[in-house]
């Protein structure tokens, strides 16, 4: 499995740009890399162009499965991308956007969504609003990023201690 990993943001950019709209997309996807690494090649673009378009559909031709994880919210992405789409996003919300606003009907979620027709979100609560806004059959899962491995060290580390009881 060939994966091409997308954000805003790199390596080179990103300490000039921290608190930007969507910069955390950035470190997400830093923590999927590992994970995405286990199942196959991995490629970082910052940039959904032609020559992004171009590579996989090389990839598609050959028969060589490849797939987009977009680490970006899911109305940024171009609906033209040739290879199958997974929008990573995180939502906090108690509904995502799902309707046009000024006649751009890419601000709604929803129809994003449906034209990608599968995502990764952070949480089970996101993945229950993205779930009642669309449909309970939706193929949405809950992946968070994958940390605890990094900081098994620090867990080891630490001093186990009881829970504290209020004795008031």
């Amino acid at each position: 499995m060939y994966s091409y990993c997308f954000s805003d943001f790199g390596d080179s950019d990103i300490a000039s740009r921290l608190g930007d709209a969507d910069y955390s997309y950035y470190f997400v996807l830093k923590a999927y890399v590992p994970l995405l690494e286990r199942l196959g090649e991995v490629e970082i673009i910052n940039k959904l162009g032609e020559e992004f378009f171009e590579r996989a559909r090389q990839r598609m031709q050959s028969g060589q499965d490849c797939y987009l994880f977009a680490f970006a919210p899911p109305h940024k992405l171009p609906l033209d991308i040739p290879c199958p789409v997974f929008p990573v996003f995180a939502w906090e919300y108690s509904s995502i956007p799902n309707r046009e606003f000024i006649n751009d009907p890419r601000d709604s979620w929803c129809d994003a969504l449906r034209h990608f027709g599968q995502a990764i979100t952070h949480s089970s609560y996101a993945r229950d609003v993205v779930l009642r806004d669309m449909n309970s059959d939706f193929p949405i899962e809950s992946i968070p990023a994958p940390l605890w491995d990094k900081y098994e060290k620090f867990r080891a580390a630490a001093e186990s201690r009881q829970p504290v009881k209020n004795e008031s």
